[in-house]
């Protein structure tokens, strides 16, 4: 056995205590600098109040589209007309609440006529806009929150509802325009805050969820009109200029993952000019410092992005296996917010490194959901422009078509567009009939299948 000095003991001692100590300090200091600075972001932006009407005079704003639209009476809360349109939170199951009680929700709102005239007058220009132009901002800005995302949905239903009324009416021209306006004020919600820099994947999950509702009023509404062929042309259309228009879920995830190294550029700029000290009493060095290595923060984020970018440019078969490489580079990033364990004694002896991967993984996404979620706002948009296809056809010869081939060539196209999850025609059943996707686990009889033809057999 060795025998350590009762000198060598102390010096060892004292040396470790130390150490304890420094470590303690640079974690400490990490932490109140983040708490500190994050907590007083919004009144630093208050200081530069040319940011957000810089950003926001750049890029199609979504309130432009329902602006005026939205009644008082439906902005009164979110959950009573997600009870009236939706999927779920209906005993009955069905999309639409019975129709006595949209009658009665509609009867209580003023110039209801006009507010309909003014969502199909502004939506075909929105349309014949798309892709909305708008510069790459020079300079992420990452703030939380650029628009306010309650009248956004709300809107949305509301718009669902005028959809109702106007196949109630006998107005199919009107039905399906208003069927659009959700897609519209989703694609435009997305592309303001991917744009702008801000923080997006809230804005993202409100801007895919009201898209699909689209392709739900369009299922719902397909056969309740007497469409035409010229209707379904118009729609295939529509749907895909929306689909377009959709931001790619990269985008998404490059505004979240650059979010802290853009933040300690911020604050440098805040700690240069004096607003950090004016903000709350002192700078923060520390927090600053921990991204100061472009190169150290590219090593995490630039494969993660680069795997990423390969995921969205491949079909979803495909796609979904490499995927699963991405999350293997994500790893480092995501362990501190997995689960609590001996990998948190890391910050003991490289609190910078864990520090920055803490806060990097904090910022990361769920990718899969954020994947997944954009295939299917197009399988759903694609899906509900099919339905009225078919449905029109079934108008106009008395029958349904034989396979999607015989409607391809009946509305003069060389093609539909094919089910993004297979990357492949839909599944399409003459006899039953239905249109159907397997959905993301590319299974049919499973509960995400995406059905889309509505009949009474």
């Amino acid at each position: 056995m060795i025998k350590i000095k009762s000198k060598t003991r102390v010096i060892l001692g004292a040396a470790l205590i130390l150490y304890s100590l420094i470590q303690s300090y640079r974690l400490l200091t990490l932490w109140y600098d983040l708490n500190a600075s994050f907590l007083n972001t919004n009144q630093l932006q208050k200081s530069e109040p040319d940011l957000r009407a810089a950003v926001n005079s750049s890029v199609a704003n979504p309130m432009a589209l329902i602006d005026g639209v939205m009644p008082p009476a439906a902005s009164e809360t979110y959950s009573q007309l997600y009870s009236l349109a939706g999927e779920g939170g209906k005993s009955s199951g069905e999309f639409f609440a019975e129709d006595a009680k949209i009658e009665a929700w509609l009867a209580n709102v003023p110039d209801l006529d006009a507010r309909t005239r003014a969502i199909c007058d502004r939506l075909p220009q929105l349309l014949a806009s798309f892709p909305v132009a708008a510069p790459e901002p020079s300079e992420k800005n990452c703030y939380v929150g650029a628009l306010s995302y309650v009248p956004i949905r709300t809107s949305a239903r509301f718009c669902a509802l005028l959809a109702w009324q106007a196949a109630r009416q006998g107005n199919s021209q009107q039905a399906l325009l208003a069927a659009f306006a959700p897609a519209a004020v989703g694609a435009i919600l997305e592309i303001h805050e991917t744009w702008t820099g801000a923080l997006s994947i809230l804005g993202h999950a409100i801007g895919e969820n009201i898209g699909q509702l689209t392709g739900s009023l369009l299922r719902e509404l397909a056969p309740t009109i007497k469409s035409s062929k010229a209707d379904a042309i118009q729609v295939l259309q529509w749907s895909e200029t929306l689909e377009k228009s959709y931001p790619s879920p990269e985008r998404v995830l490059s505004n979240e993952l650059n979010f802290w190294p853009a933040f300690a550029r911020n604050w440098q700029r805040a700690i240069d000019n004096g607003e950090a000290m004016k903000t709350f009493g002192r700078n923060p060095h520390a927090l600053v410092a921990l991204f100061s290595d472009q190169a150290v923060v590219d090593s995490y984020l630039v494969p993660i992005m680069s795997g990423f970018r390969q995921v969205c440019a491949e079909p979803y078969p495909q796609a979904i296996k490499r995927l699963a490489q991405v999350h293997e580079l994500a790893r480092p990033l995501k362990q501190f917010n997995a689960s609590f364990g001996l990998h948190y004694t890391r910050f003991f002896f490289m609190p910078d490194t864990s520090f920055m991967q803490l806060l990097l993984g904090t910022m990361m996404p769920n990718l899969d959901t954020l994947y997944i979620t954009s295939v299917k706002t197009r399988a759903m948009l694609r899906g509900g422009a099919l339905a009225v296809a078919l449905h029109a056809y079934h108008n106009e010869n008395g029958n349904w078509p034989a396979d999607l081939g015989e409607v391809a060539s009946w509305l003069g196209v060389a093609s539909l567009p094919q089910d993004p999850f297979t990357a492949a025609a839909w599944n399409y059943n003459a006899s039953a009939p239905s249109l159907l996707s397997p959905g993301s686990d590319l299974k049919t009889g499973t509960p995400d299948d995406l059905q889309f033809l509505k009949v009474s057999h």
